[in-house]
């Protein structure tokens, strides 16, 4: 693994990071990262984030993988996203919008 990925584990663990921090730093990865994989499932597991902010982030942040690498993996997506909706409605506009991003930007 290479030094940038390491330390967004690092900083998206900390207690100490405040959420805000956490968001600049999940935007952030899209930018410095090219493993459209590493990204997904870094997205997918704060997507399951117990704090709005940085789970509707994270899920929005799939939609933009889909737009930048032209990649998705539908079918590991849509069961956490199934899991999220069912669990938390008040996140099923940002899965809508993250939805309609990969349908428009893969041909999965």
């Amino acid at each position: 693994m290479n030094h940038i990925k390491e330390e967004i584990l690092l900083i998206m663990d900390s207690s100490t990071i405040s959420y805000m921090g956490k968001c600049r730093v999940l935007l952030s990865a899209l930018s410095d990262i090219e493993d459209w994989r590493w990204l997904q499932e870094l997205y997918l597991k704060y997507a399951l984030d117990h704090n709005d902010s940085i789970a509707g982030l994270s899920i929005t942040c799939i939609g933009h993988i889909a737009r930048i690498h032209q990649n998705i993996d539908l079918s590991r997506v849509h069961k956490v996203f199934q899991h999220i909706a069912e669990t938390r409605p008040n996140l099923k506009g940002r899965i809508k919008d993250s939805l309609d991003d990969i349908s428009t930007f893969t041909t999965s």
